[in-house]
């Protein structure tokens, strides 16, 4: 008898934990995550994310995170994976994700985040209602307020090279503004691509060559993931170099005003909310970040014999130390 309730005993605790797991399995929100690649800027947008939803009572949620390496074929059998998953919506972080789950889904809402503009990426049909199923946030920052930050470190400044990989449309974008501003500024420019970051120390020299002043940097996902050969080119130059994104600062580059890639990551983190609850992503505008701090990096400026300006230093945040 005795023996004949312990079985019993054993199998109603079974039943109950089999019972906690099948709840635990319908309540849990899935969420997908398609990253381009690792680098501080989409990392710490990536993290803003989570932290947004934990802090706004989203602590049940199974993350499926994707990270091709910036590996093309990855990609797309990445997003055929998180598409054929059963997500509740898939966050895209960086431009090629959201474009190649553009066309590998059918209905699963998408937001996009640490993207510049996804009007000419293909991605919606207007910024204010992008009327499919995709929605997000935007990295956009003014190239003027990046030209003030120049001139204000190289004051009399003549010449600027402006250098990021071809394949990146974000960057694409963001140089062909940068162009426009310092144009308008009466300042020189020599614009120099890379296919890939195993050139960049090369097209680093090509624009030395050229006598330019600062090399300038948007967000561009493979440079901001080798930044450090970045600084190592820059140092033999001597060449200050303005960047995109604070993380990069962090990882490299002398200097930059622009947005917050974790505050970038809590903006998208509070629109995949909205999608959670109910929204419908046709309808709901491209969001935009900018609060336009400064970030320098004193060791950086130590390493190529800079000299940061005290208005620098007074407004600015140093992230070299």
């Amino acid at each position: 008898m005795k023996k004949v309730m312990v079985i019993l005993l054993s199998m109603l605790m079974v039943l109950s934990l089999s019972a906690c797991g099948a709840k635990n399995d319908d309540s849990t929100i899935k969420v997908g995550i398609l990253q381009l690649m690792t680098h501080g800027s989409l990392d710490e947008a990536r993290e803003g994310i989570k932290d947004y939803l934990k802090e706004n009572g989203y602590d049940n949620i199974e993350y499926v995170y994707q990270n091709p390496e910036g590996d093309q074929s990855n990609l797309t059998t990445m997003a055929d994976s998180l598409v054929n998953g059963d997500c509740d919506v898939i966050v895209a972080i960086a431009t090629p994700c959201a474009q190649v789950l553009m066309n590998t889904n059918v209905d699963t809402p998408i937001v996009g985040t640490a993207i510049t503009d996804y009007v000419s990426a293909g991605l919606v049909k207007s910024n204010e209602e992008p009327g499919s199923y995709i929605t997000g946030v935007s990295d956009y920052f003014s190239s003027d307020k990046q030209v003030a930050l120049i001139k204000e470190l190289v004051p009399n400044i003549s010449k600027v090279g402006i250098l990021y990989t071809s394949s990146e449309t974000n960057s694409e974008l963001q140089a062909d503004e940068m162009l426009k501003a310092l144009e308008a500024a009466g300042i020189e420019s020599v614009v120099k691509t890379t296919p890939d970051k195993n050139t960049t120390s090369e097209t680093i020299t090509a624009l030395a060559k050229e006598n330019v002043e600062l090399i300038y940097i948007p967000t561009d996902n493979n440079l901001a993931a080798s930044m450090g050969g970045v600084l190592q080119s820059a140092e033999e130059y001597k060449l200050p170099v303005v960047v995109g994104a604070a993380a990069m600062v962090s990882d490299g580059g002398l200097a930059n005003v622009g947005i917050d890639y974790y505050e970038l990551g809590k903006l998208t983190g509070e629109v995949v909310k909205k999608v959670l609850d109910g929204g419908d992503t046709a309808t709901m505008p491209i969001v935009y970040e900018d609060s336009g701090k400064v970030y320098y990096n004193s060791k950086v400026a130590e390493r190529i014999g800079y000299t940061i300006p005290e208005s620098i230093i007074e407004k600015g945040n140093d992230l070299g130390k």
